[in-house]
């Protein structure tokens, strides 16, 4: 679809999930709704924020976020996962020159397809949990995933066949730490692993907001970057891009998947969205 608005939500972690949920509730309470974008394009993070948009129930996930107590738990999430191995995985996978970014993709993608996939079905269930069910929403929701096995980028949608809560999980699988996610045959990994934004997909739309939870590193060699996503997209659209704060920043903490992350980024995203407001609105009209 050409024209309209877009939201692109990146990924980021327990840290994101909450962060991008507060900014959301913060800007829909200064009367900036983003929930009413014609395209919402999800990646890792961005994939459950984007599912809550869509359904409606961002604030009463951002309320569950701040709750005082304390997260449910599971097996399939862990309380506070290693992002190292993941860190680890990446360097061993890029530690040479890839051909190109399939190929760069499909190295990491076999460190991914070592762990077992035996949690697979845990994992969508918790998910489920987090965005109410297995159905996709109304409106243009697109979330992320790579095939680990040869590096292939797809986009799930309504019409992919697809349960919603699988193609969530594929999106936040990242390698090494979750589990793959088996769909039509495939294993999928975090959709992050092309792009933590994935920005590039809102091509053809007229204003773009993107929620990043960080920059991205130039020269990505798994695919495009941010920066060369938005440069293309502001030849055609009106773009804002917003990344977290000081504040913000620090509430991520030092592991953007420890559970004890999601209250204080929940609280900083909503905060933030205070002082970017007017600069979103320029831009969603």
């Amino acid at each position: 679809m050409d024209g309209g608005r877009a939201l692109v939500l990146g990924g980021g972690g327990v840290a994101g999930i909450a962060w991008e949920t507060g900014m959301l509730v913060g800007l829909a309470e200064a009367g900036v709704d983003l929930g009413s974008a014609d395209r919402v394009i999800g990646t890792s993070a961005g994939s459950v924020a984007g599912a809550l948009l869509r359904s409606g129930a961002s604030a009463a996930a951002w309320q569950a976020a701040i709750s005082e107590d304390e997260p449910v738990e599971s097996s399939a999430l862990g309380a506070s996962p290693d992002t190292d191995r993941f860190m680890q995985a990446a360097a061993e996978a890029l530690a040479s020159p890839a051909a190109s970014p399939e190929e760069a993709r499909s190295r990491l993608g076999a460190l991914a397809r070592r762990v077992s996939a035996d949690g697979q079905a845990e994992r969508v269930a918790v998910f489920a949990g987090l965005i109410g069910g297995t159905e996709w929403p109304e409106g243009d929701l697109r979330v992320t995933a790579v095939d680990a096995e040869d590096g292939a980028f797809r986009v799930f949608d309504r019409g992919s066949g697809v349960p919603l809560a699988a193609a969530v999980a594929a999106s936040c699988a990242v390698p090494v730490v979750y589990p793959t996610v088996e769909i039509d045959g495939r294993r999928w990994m975090d959709g992050g692993m092309r792009s933590a934004t994935n920005a590039d997909l809102a091509r053809g739309a007229e204003r773009v907001v993107v929620l990043a939870c960080g920059p991205e590193i130039p020269g990505n060699p798994l695919g495009p970057g941010l920066e060369d996503a938005v440069a293309e997209l502001r030849r055609d659209a009106e773009v804002v891009v917003v990344l977290p704060d000081a504040a913000s920043a620090a509430a991520f903490g030092t592991n953007s998947l420890a559970q004890a992350s999601r209250r204080p980024a929940a609280l900083a995203g909503r905060a933030q969205a205070a002082s970017v407001a007017e600069r979103v609105r320029a831009v969603w009209g």
